[in-house]
């Protein structure tokens, strides 16, 4: 009787996983690689997005405070407290013109008389502590793209004359709301 018992334990024990039991792993499995990876790769702001800009300088460097690109725009470099990485969407913004809103609402070129590593800068893109960063229209040959400062999200347009009603519409709203 003692043998009975003892040979039904061991083929318990010796038991392998059911079928169901490996698809349920499988599929926890599957679902996390999923959810990581999705977080890393976006597939709604993928590399070449200008709208995403702000978040792939702090994605490529947590600590980053600022974007100088020069050569026309073709090279763009990240800065932080780090040091300096090569921007790897580099030809993102190449051939770019920066503007600004001057305090008569006229659009404005921006014209930096600053060098970076002995190159004319073409544009430069700050970030602040606050996560707020510097607000410019950007025109390239893909169109014309608004950089919010804070709170708003950047946006394409068709042309500059509508990033700039966007960019006084936003600043007026900003001042409604008691925020200068």
């Amino acid at each position: 009787m003692q043998q009975i018992v003892t040979k039904k334990i061991r083929c318990k024990s010796s038991q392998a996983f059911t079928l169901i039991e490996l698809l349920i792993v499988i599929f926890l499995i599957s679902l996390l690689y999923g959810l990581a990876f999705g977080y890393f790769v976006n597939p709604e702001k993928k590399a070449g997005d200008i709208l995403s800009l702000k978040e792939d300088i702090l994605r490529a460097s947590h600590d980053a405070k600022r974007l100088v690109c020069t050569n026309e725009c073709s090279e763009c470099f990240i800065v932080s407290h780090a040091g300096v990485i090569k921007y790897a969407d580099s030809g993102l913004l190449e051939g770019a013109e920066v503007f600004y809103i001057d305090e008569n609402e006229r659009l404005e070129n921006v014209v930096y008389d600053q060098k970076f590593q002995d190159q004319d800068i073409c544009l430069e893109y700050d970030i602040h502590g606050n996560g707020s960063a510097t607000q410019l229209i950007v025109k390239t040959n893909r169109g014309v793209y608004l950089l919010a400062a804070y709170p708003n999200k950047s946006q394409k347009f068709d042309s500059l004359e509508d990033a700039q009603k966007a960019w006084l519409l936003g600043v007026s709203e900003t001042r409604s709301e008691g925020i200068r």
